[in-house]
């Protein structure tokens, strides 16, 4: 599972216009393949601008770069071409996703599963 948030910051002045652009362009549009999940949350601040967080779950790697258009375009905030002179703040990240429900499930990236992990019993037993 891979989670790739997308934040970034719109002054005040070009608000109306990125939500409505984004509205649009959203319109009707189908998840892309691989796709797990998708939630959008926005901050108003005290000045009228905003901030948003745009956080998405993909089931790998192959998936993302399938959506982003390969490994080169991995930062580019691809749900936001061509509407990137609106904000004044923009960042990509990735990360490896896991169930906090399940934190054993946590595992460095360099190490394979099984490498060096323990057992479910074992798991029970650690404080």
């Amino acid at each position: 599972m891979i989670v790739r948030v997308l934040r970034g910051h719109v002054p005040a002045r070009n608000v109306d216009r990125l939500w409505s652009d984004l509205a649009e362009r959203m319109d009707g549009v189908a998840p892309p393949d691989g796709q797990v999940n998708a939630e959008f949350g926005r901050q108003v601040h005290a000045d009228g601008s905003e901030s948003f967080v745009y956080v998405t779950t993909w089931l790998d790697m192959a998936a993302v770069y399938a959506w982003v258009g390969g490994p080169s375009a991995l930062s580019q905030p691809r749900l936001l071409r061509g509407l990137e002179h609106l904000l004044d703040e923009v960042d990509v990240q990735h990360y490896i996703g896991s169930s906090l429900h399940r934190p054993w499930e946590f595992q460095p990236a360099d190490r394979p599963r099984g490498e060096g992990s323990r057992t479910g019993r074992e798991r029970a037993a650690v404080p």
